[in-house]
Parts: C-alpha cells; sequence; structure tokens
C-alpha cells in the first residue's frame, strides 16, 4: 500500500496550480518588454532549444510515477511561455527542432536505462539556464525601452523579476526522480533477508529471464561459503531444510539482474551479514571504514566497491579479510543505501508476533534517519516479513487485507512508526507491505505470499 501523506500531496497539487497561474500572469505583464525588441537571435536559439527540450522532459517524466508530477509542472509553465514567445516571433524553429531531438534523446536514455534521476538531474540544469535566459531576455526588453517605461512599467518589470525566481524555485523543488534500475533491500540481521532474495530470484529467473551474480565469503572455510550460496540454498529449501543465519566475519553479496518487458534493467542488491550494523550507517564510520579497509589492503583511494572487488578480494588478500570484514560491510552498506534509487527497508515480523514495542521503536527511529540522510531522490517500501508468525492461514487472505491491518496496529501503538510515516512520507515516496516467504504451516517450501506486490514495486 502506498503511504500518502495529505500535506505532500497538497502542496504538490498547489504546486502545479500555482505554476499555472504564475506562468499566464507572467506572460500577460511582461509583454510590454517585448515590443520591438531586437532580441538577439543567440538568445531566441536557446529560448526556443530549451523549449523543445522541455516539451519531450516533460514526456519522459510521465513514464516513473514519481517524476510526473515535476513533469506535468514544467509542461504547465512551459507551454504558455512557448506560446507567449511564439506569438512574439521569438521562436526559432531550428532551436525547437533541435530540442525535441535532445530531448527526446534524454528520454530514452531514462526509459531504457530505467535512469529517471538523470532526467531529473538534467531537466534541473535546463531549467536553471532558461531562467537565467528568460531573466536576460525581459531585462534586455526593459533595457531597450528605458526611456520611454512609465511607473507602472517599473513595478511591472520588477513583479516580473520576482515571478521568475518563484517558479524557478517550484520547479527546482518539484522536479524529481530516482535511480529505478537500481534497487537495494537492506535490514538487521535475522530479519529475513534470506527467504526474501530466494523469492526474488525466482522471480527474475522465471519471469524476467534474468540471472545472479554472488559473492560470498566465509572465514570458517569453503563448505560454510558454499551454504550461503543461491544454488545450495535452494536445494536445502527443496529438501525441507531450515536455512542458516550469516556467522559473524561473514558477508554474502547477491546481485539479480534482469529486465522488464526484456529491454527496461532492473537489478536488485541484498547483502547478507552478521551483527546489528544499522546504527553504525553514518558518513563520518563510513569514512573511516574505508580508510581501514584501503590501509589493511594497501590499495587506491579511489577502487570501487562493487561485487568484483569482493571476489577479488577473497582470490588475492582472504588472509586480510577478517582484520577487515566488519568495515567492508559498513562501507557495502552506506553505498548502496546512497546509490539505489528504490531502497526496501525489511522489519522483522517476529518483533510483531511478540509485540516487541522497544525493539519496533529503536528500528523504525533509525529507519527515519537513513530516510533523512539519504535524501529524497528515493522510493522507500517498509516490508514486514515472516507474516505467517502473527497471522493465521495467510495463504487464504489477501494480502491488503494484512496491510492495512498491521500498518494501523503500527500507526496506533509505535510512537517512532508514526513520526516515520509523519516526516519520512513528507520527504519520500513510501510504501508499505506484509510478506511471506514460508505461508504454509510446518513447511519450508517457499511460498511467496505477499511477495508479487513486492515485485510490482521493485520491477
Amino acid at each position: 500500500m502506498k503511504i500518502y501523506v495529505w500535506k505532500r500531496k497538497v502542496l504538490e497539487i498547489l504546486s502545479i496550480v500555482l505554476g499555472i497561474t504564475l506562468s499566464l500572469f507572467l506572460v500577460s505583464i511582461s509583454d510590454i518588454f517585448f515590443i520591438d525588441a531586437k532580441i538577439p537571435m543567440e538568445l531566441i536559439f536557446l529560448i526556443s532549444f530549451l523549449c523543445g527540450t522541455f516539451i519531450l522532459n516533460a514526456i519522459g517524466m510521465a513514464f516513473e510515477e514519481d517524476s510526473r508530477v515535476g513533469g506535468l509542472l514544467i509542461a504547465s509553465i512551459s507551454v504558455p511561455l512557448l506560446i507567449f514567445f511564439s506569438s512574439k516571433g521569438s521562436i526559432n524553429m531550428e532551436g525547437f527542432a533541435a530540442g525535441l531531438v535532445i530531448g527526446l534523446l534524454i528520454d530514452l536514455y531514462a526509459v531504457l536505462r530505467n535512469r529517471f534521476d538523470a532526467l531529473a538531474s538534467l531537466s534541473r540544469i535546463f531549467i536553471t539556464a532558461f531562467f537565467i535566459i528568460l531573466l536576460s531576455y525581459i531585462s534586455y526588453g526593459f533595457a531597450i525601452r528605458f526611456q520611454y517605461l512609465t511607473q507602472a512599467d517599473w513595478y511591472k518589470f520588477i513583479i516580473s523579476v520576482i515571478l521568475i525566481i518563484t517558479l524557478y524555485i517550484i520547479l527546482k523543488r518539484v522536479v524529481r526522480g530516482i535511480k529505478a534500475s537500481d534497487v537495494f533491500v537492506f535490514g538487521p540481521s535475522g530479519s529475513g533477508k534470506t527467504y526474501f532474495l530466494l523469492a526474488l530470484y525466482s522471480y527474475v529467473v522465471n519471469v524476467l529471464g534474468g540471472h545472479h551474480d554472488e559473492a560470498v565469503i566465509s572465514p570458517y572455510g569453503e563448505e560454510k561459503e558454499k551454504e550461503l550460496e543461491i544454488p545450495t540454498m535452494i536445494r536445502m529449501t527443496l529438501e525441507g531444510k531450515p536455512l542458516r543465519g550469516t556467522r559473524p566475519a561473514e558477508i554474502g553479496l547477491y546481485v539479480l539482474e534482469g529486465k522488464k518487458n526484456g529491454i527496461i534493467p532492473v537489478d536488485v542488491t541484498v547483502i547478507d551479514y552478521s551483527g546489528i550494523m544499522i546504527k553504525e550507517i553514518k558518513e563520518e564510520n563510513h569514512k573511516k571504514a574505508k580508510k581501514i579497509i584501503q590501509e589493511a589492503l594497501k590499495m587506491d583511494e579511489n577502487m570501487r566497491f562493487d561485487i568484483e572487488f569482493l571476489k577479488s578480494l577473497k582470490k588475492k588478500h582472504y588472509d586480510k579479510y577478517a582484520e577487515v570484514a566488519r568495515e567492508l560491510t559498513l562501507v557495502y552498506l552506506y553505498n548502496k543505501l546512497k546509490d539505489s534509487g528504490k531502497i526496501i527497508l525489511l522489519v522483522d515480523g517476529e518483533y510483531i508476533a511478540n509485540w516487541e514495542k522497544g525493539k519496533l521503536a529503536e528500528l523504525f527511529g533509525e529507519y527515519l534517519r537513513i530516510i533523512s540522510t539519504f535524501g529524497s531522490d528515493k522510493k522507500y517500501a517498509i516490508v514486514v516479513t515472516k507474516t505467517d508468525m502473527f497471522e493465521e492461514n495467510l495463504i487464504w487472505k489477501e494480502p491488503e487485507e494484512i496491510e492495512k491491518k498491521v500498518y494501523d496496529k503500527l500507526y496506533n501503538n509505535v510512537i517512532t512508526f508514526k513520526e516515520l510515516v509523519n516526516k519520512g512520507g513528507g520527504v519520500a515516496s513510501l510504501e508499505f507491505y506484509t510478506i511471506s516467504a514460508l505461508a504454509i504451516p510446518n513447511s519450508m517450501e517457499i511460498n511467496e505470499w505477499g511477495v508479487d506486490r513486492i515485485e510490482r514495486f521493485i520491477f
């Protein structure tokens, strides 16, 4: 279920209404500054080019839910201005066509690579350029007619400048996009990451025709490493055997790669580890951990901490792994939280089954800190795992029904969850789900109850 905070929705609607109103008002009062004004062709070309890119960028943003409002606002502001410039003969068709072509190329990249963050970033750059040029445009017309201006015209000029700055601020605030190609599943030790990983693995392989990559390191030998590899874990579930958790100093990095509709790439990363590290996920701790790793392994400070690095570490520096295992885990967790566009925050259903309010209050407090730290240009999903531990006969129940029930229980009883919804939902896109990978009683078979809803969120 989507968590909509009314304040955020009202602000978005007001932004669109205000944007249209101010744009039309700007057109009506600034008309005088363009009469007989010999605007340089370079300025006209740039305005025409940016109008073309805005129209296509607005269309591109419509393909992603969290970008849609920004796209609509860009269109609502730029179309009246485009009509106005066209009526003044200040549109250069070559520039406009070039803008359409560039805008189309940017849209294709954003849609086909699932990178709406790049679309939003480029749009914000174009917005800045457009409003600088627009301000220059009006100032040029003002300067040319300076000796003929009345006091009322001066007021119109001042109001026009204020309107341009206001429209710029609104657009910069509302235009946003997420890196939908990169998804990270995060949760404390014991929160159900492993079974959730296997459920997603099944979907990626069977539905998306995808595959996986993994790097597992254990200081307890190759046999223990083998137990944490996906093929072995699949075999164990088919044999009805429980999966073991990660031990201290073990780390498993799993990347599931698939393509939605056979074209649009989506990568899901799960990091399995032992220990409570959520409180340590801070920028200063991240920097210290990187420094320790670099000094211990004598590595370049620009080294990328990706899956290939972990594989290389296992081959070349296995003897030094144990002394930096904790720092490695922290660096990988921090980097994925920072770089991913969609983040799934897991909540151990066992906490709800035993109603451990203290643990839940602390966990949601930390999740709110994470959302506040890593910004609003992301989508977050709060996912309660192991729902079978506190709800019977799941296979006969609809996930939406249980989601609403659990959400209300948390909202009314855990004050930090309420704060997370009130504050976190106001700055970022936030959703809530309940799932169970083992919904059939007394069976280790992965049933994936409710997981299809998370798959829609991810893919």
